[in-house]
């Protein structure tokens, strides 16, 4: 994955949604880059790679959704909302946010880890009470409402890249 993305120039600063209000740019609450992977437009650009890389995507985030909702058996699950790439490079972030908003019926949300070599960028629960380092190649999945927030914190050292989706 990273061997295709990592620094291709498809990368964009990422936007944010608040609740009834046009998705933009703000700097102050979110500040990294985002490629939008499941897209016909990013795909088309190297159709054969991009492709096999979408569909392994889809693959884990099946399997990682399947031993959620097998331990969370009242969690209903229709479809995932196709995948983003995220690239956090020193004293990037995501400040404290839940993934719910009046234009999504987001239920989980699924962050892959793609990379290690990187300090920082922790996931934190709850106001930082509860700090997580997701391991290379392993999926953290969360409930998406108001009652979970949560934030990336910043990296202070490499670059954080992650693959994340919401499960509807």
């Amino acid at each position: 994955m990273l061997a295709e993305y990592a620094y291709c120039s498809d990368w964009v600063p990422a936007q944010i949604a608040k609740y009834g209000e046009e998705a933009n740019v703000d700097y102050g609450h979110r500040n990294c880059k985002i490629i939008g992977s499941s897209g016909v437009e990013s795909i088309s650009k190297n159709y054969n790679t991009r492709h096999k890389l979408d569909a392994a995507l889809f693959a884990a985030s099946g399997k990682a959704i399947a031993a959620y909702v097998d331990k969370f058996k009242f969690c209903r699950i229709s479809q995932d909302s196709g995948y983003d790439l995220l690239k956090y490079e020193c004293n990037e972030f995501f400040a404290e946010h839940v993934d719910i908003t009046n234009q999504n019926n987001r239920v989980v949300s699924c962050s892959f880890a793609l990379n290690a070599d990187f300090e920082g960028g922790e996931f934190a629960f709850f106001g930082r009470s509860i700090k997580y380092s997701v391991p290379k190649g392993a999926a953290l999945l969360f409930p998406s409402t108001f009652a979970y927030p949560h934030e990336v914190m910043p990296v202070t050292r490499g670059t954080r890249y992650s693959a994340i989706t919401w499960f509807n």
